[in-house]
């Protein structure tokens, strides 16, 4: 093989066509020393020079530029076609500050971030975070950052910084499902595997601008570990239903108004109410009808009574037949009367029929129309001590006559005799006789 020295430069009149190999440590091949091909200055090195500066080289399984960020492959309009590279290629950026490399049907960017104004794709797989920048705030299902035109499929809850809106349904579509909010997941919706749901939270308020309607198909429960339930208005309590060792008690205000006690109930107030229909006995310290207060001590006068029989300290009742018995003493204050006879509270009778007694006791005067004295009995005169007394009595065979007195008291020495016919006069007695009298009282 010929041996060329340092400079040779050849220029056939015909095609050099034998010519196997060129080689030499310090060869470079070129239009110019500012454009060549250097084969000599660095071993198993090819630089490519262009406009006197070393561009590119090409070593063992490498073409690279001589400077990093020194040579472009391609310009802005002169382009390369395509671009083929084998399986589980990389493409590294800056020394491997982000990477994109290919797996089977998976190319896989690793570094850094992934920046692009518009991404299409019909399906994207992310083993990290899917991020978007824009913070403004949704005002529809078309215009927040993260936008999808169908159904939205979430295998693990993350964080929502910020406001999710969602135009449509939000479907947790697993059973025992959990949707949690608060940072530290300290308000719950649980599903409860079957049909139904348990919210948890302290404490959970339901503000409604309107009306707030519970309506159930079969029962509503109120379970207050607490024991109990208040009633409020504008945030003021009203009243409350509180559990007392199982009893109920029911408040107004802070007031205790009503206090259960197994069937049985105490009212601390006034109760108004319609017609009260009891099975039992009704118990109170007194009772209004109307304008009537009746006081406990009154309704005891009620208590125990039977009609038509007098008791101590209790009202009197009538029988059916209008008869009551048994009164000790009966004091009145005006006059006690039947419409026929009379008595008033100076102690006089008047207008009485017929009187059957046993005897008679009189402080005062006895006054009527006739006294009948039965059973050939006494009209007895005592004397001032009350020890003896006149007797006068009829005859136990005597027929019925009358006696009739002078009108006017007789002289003295006078006597009384009779005409007769029952009428009495005062006479003189004669000299040496003597009188005797009976008179019978009819």
């Amino acid at each position: 093989m010929p041996y060329i020295g340092a400079n040779l430069f050849v220029v056939p009149d015909d095609p050099i066509t034998n010519i196997t190999s060129i080689t030499n440590v310090a060869l470079k091949m070129g239009r110019d020393t500012d454009n060549l091909i250097d084969f000599a200055t660095t071993d198993d090195v090819i630089i490519l020079r262009v406009a006197g500066v070393n561009e590119i080289n090409v070593a063992a399984n490498v073409l690279s530029p001589v400077t990093s960020d020194g040579a472009a492959l391609g310009t802005a309009s002169l382009m390369w076609s395509d671009l083929f590279a084998a399986s589980g290629s990389v493409i590294n950026f800056n020394n491997g500050d982000m990477t994109i490399t290919h797996s089977a049907n998976t190319l896989t960017v690793a570094g850094g971030t992934f920046a692009t104004a518009a991404l299409t794709a019909s399906t994207g797989v992310f083993s990290g975070i899917l991020k978007t920048d824009d913070t403004t705030d949704a005002t529809s299902a078309t215009d927040g950052s993260l936008q999808t035109d169908g159904g939205l499929s979430v295998a693990k809850v993350g964080f929502i910084g910020t406001d999710l809106k969602v135009g449509d349904d939000v479907s947790l579509t697993s059973d025992f499902s959990v949707f949690n909010m608060g940072a530290d997941n300290d308000f719950t919706i649980t599903h409860d595997g079957t049909t139904g749901a348990t919210i948890a939270g302290t404490p959970i308020s339901v503000n409604s601008t309107g009306a707030l309607t519970l309506d159930s198909s079969t029962d509503i429960t109120l379970d207050a570990d607490g024991g109990d339930v208040f009633f409020k208005d504008a945030g003021t309590t009203f009243g409350s239903a509180t559990n007392t060792f199982g009893n109920l008690i029911i408040k107004s205000g802070t007031t205790t108004a009503a206090t259960f006690a197994g069937a049985n109930v105490t009212f601390a107030g006034t109760i108004g109410s319609g017609a009260i229909t009891s099975t039992g006995i009704v118990t109170g310290t007194g009772f209004t009808a109307g304008s009537a207060v009746l006081a406990e001590a009154e309704l005891e006068l009620l208590d125990g009574i039977t009609a038509g029989t007098a008791a101590a300290s209790k009202v009197l009742v009538l029988d059916a037949n209008k008869d009551i018995g048994t009164i000790r003493n009966l004091t009145i204050d005006g006059v006690f009367t039947d419409g026929n006879y009379t008595f008033d509270t100076s102690g006089n009778v008047s207008g009485l029929g017929t009187v059957g007694s046993g005897a008679i006791t009189s402080s005062g005067g006895l006054t009527g129309t006739q006294v009948d004295i039965l059973a050939q009995g006494d009209l007895r005169l005592q004397d001032s001590s009350g020890g003896q007394h006149i007797a006068l009595e009829a005859n136990a065979t005597t027929t019925t006559y009358t006696l009739t007195f002078p009108a006017a008291q007789g002289g003295a020495s006078t006597h009384l005799q009779n005409n007769g016919s029952g009428a009495l006069s005062w006479a003189t007695a004669s000299a040496g006789v003597g009188l005797g009298l009976v008179i019978a009282l009819s």
